[in-house]
């Protein structure tokens, strides 16, 4: 199931050889497509090199790069369930019928302040069109201490959002969450029981 995962994130451009396998190095077992990477930590019984064609396609991308070099300013831990996946695909289904693309989303976690005090985490998929015509959003509220570190907001695709939560939830129905926040325009990093998901951030 592990491998499933990592292959998510492969390339579905044919001409991107090496994108579009999985590769296992001394350290993890990974993919990327250049805009999000899926991956476990390395197991002894799988050799190094590619693997889906076990073919050798050349260097893999130093993906080391892409990792953030500070701790997290933010981290978000959340149990998510399969009705939350529902709402984020019927979500993603309206904003593609609505712009015939995959525009970005705003992904929002904050505290809900009542009486000056804290109250609940709410982790927020929003979007808006450039004309302010449209507006999609689902929440998720849990609680206040699910949240350690300021509010954040990023930019990101919701179909790799969706890639990086649904088969770890899928097989339980629910599944706990590790979402880690660094800086504005600084990857997003989801740890999963399945693997791990780095996501790149899109622009407004």
């Amino acid at each position: 199931m592990s491998l499933e995962y990592i292959k998510l994130a492969t390339s579905k451009d044919k001409t991107r050889f090496n994108f579009n396998q999985v590769y296992r190095d001394l350290n993890k077992i990974v993919a990327t497509d250049g805009h999000r990477m899926h991956w476990i930590n390395g197991q002894e019984e799988i050799a190094k090199g590619f693997y889906l064609d076990g073919q050798d396609h050349g260097p893999f991308p130093d993906y080391s790069q892409v990792f953030p070099k500070a701790d997290p300013a933010s981290l978000l831990s959340v149990v998510l369930t399969t009705d939350f996946v529902k709402k984020a695909k019927a979500m993603l289904k309206l904003i593609q019928c609505y712009t015939g693309k995959e525009a970005p989303i705003r992904l929002n976690c904050f505290h809900e302040v009542v009486e000056n005090k804290p109250t609940m985490t709410v982790f927020e998929l929003a979007f808006t069109d450039s004309k302010n015509l449209a507006k999609f959003s689902i929440q998720h509220k849990t609680s206040e201490d699910a949240l350690t570190g300021p509010a954040f907001t990023t930019m990101l695709n919701l179909s790799y959002l969706i890639d990086a939560i649904e088969l770890p939830i899928k097989d339980n129905y629910i599944s706990a969450i590790n979402l880690k926040y660094y800086e504005r325009m600084q990857p997003v990093l989801i740890e999963t029981r399945l693997g791990n998901a780095l996501i790149m951030p899109m622009k407004d």
